[in-house]
Order: structure tokens, then sequence, then C-alpha cells
């Protein structure tokens, strides 16, 4: 699990730029945005930080399945992620 930051100079650029490069929809992944303010002739400059739900899922998942085994407890369980 990897929280992936895109840069771009307006924040659709820094969006699709994401969006692309993870190859997914915006609906697949959390998102932050921040606005970079520019020096004294330099623009802003937009961050678009972004991680897939499905990769939050498994990491929750691996977590959860190490805290039981360390616990004695044998389980079996899956995950589903809910539109």
């Amino acid at each position: 699990m990897e929280l992936e930051v895109f840069e771009g100079k307006t924040l659709e650029e820094a969006k699709n730029k994401a969006l692309e490069e993870l190859g997914v929809e915006e609906s697949d992944i959390y998102s932050k945005t921040e606005e970079v303010k520019g020096k004294l002739f330099k623009s802003a400059t937009y961050k678009f930080y972004a991680i897939k739900i499905k990769d939050v899922a498994e990491f929750m998942k691996e977590r959860i399945n190490e805290l039981l085994t360390n616990m004695g407890i044998t389980s079996q369980f899956e995950t589903k992620v809910r539109d």
C-alpha cells in the first residue's frame, strides 16, 4: 500500500495524471488535494494524493489476519469493496 503523489499546474491536470497512471476511475481511489502557493514570480501548483481502495482493503485484511494469528485465533475471511 503506497500513497502516490501527483503534481500539476492545475488541480484537474494533477488528478488526470493520477487516474491515468494508476489506471483507475475516480471512484476507485481515496484522494486528497493540496495547493502549493507559488513564490514571487511562480504560480501555484497542485498536489493530488491518491491511494487505491483495493490496496487499503488488502492492507487491512493482512493486518487483521496478523493480529488474530498473534492472539492465537485461527480464522479465514475475505474482503469485498462495496460501491
